[in-house]
């Protein structure tokens, strides 16, 4: 009797398995199931709803500069992206305007503007016409505790201390106070 080659039987017992595999049926794909929407919950009625305006008066008068910055109306800080869309110096002076006045409006006290510091990193045209228009304003790199205007400005509104552009030295924005 001759010995069958073990490595022939092997790859021929593989071959087998390989070929049953492929015949075994694949389980059938599941339709897509349908999405339901969330069940929403009905609105408070008008009544009984306060709108921000009268949340404001609640809010005792000492403590008003502490309000958190979001730019909604009676918020401390608002800001003002005057190179959004890459504006032409005239343009950007124009949307800071236009965009203080509207937050004067809103009641925001204190207005960032970010104009970037220029491709060059001397810093860029609109930066430098913005810091000349506004001529009481706080540049972002001397806004920490260790300039005097910034020092009076975080006794006047104590909740910048925890700004996130405190004491980081930051080039492309300026901070105005705006007038009431």
């Amino acid at each position: 009797m001759k010995k069958k080659n073990t490595a022939k039987t092997r790859r021929e017992a593989m071959n087998g398995a390989v070929k049953a595999e492929a015949r075994t049926p694949q389980p059938e794909a599941r339709p897509a199931e349908k999405r339901v929407p969330p069940v929403r919950q009905p609105e408070p009625a008008e009544e009984d709803a306060l709108d921000f305006a009268q949340l404001l008066d609640l809010y005792p008068a000492e403590l008003k500069d502490d309000l958190p910055s979001s730019g909604k109306k009676g918020s401390l800080i608002v800001d003002i992206d005057l190179e959004r869309g890459m504006p032409t110096v005239e343009e950007a002076l124009s949307r800071m305007r236009t965009e203080m006045q509207s937050a004067r409006m809103k009641g925001c006290r204190i207005a960032r503007l970010i104009h970037g510091y220029g491709s060059t990193g001397r810093g860029g045209a609109i930066r430098a016409a913005v810091r000349k228009a506004q001529k009481n304003a706080i540049p972002g790199e001397e806004f920490d505790i260790f300039h005097a205007p910034a020092r009076d400005l975080l006794n006047r509104f104590p909740a910048l201390r925890k700004d996130r552009d405190l004491g980081s030295c930051n080039q492309g924005i300026t901070l105005v106070v705006l007038r009431k």
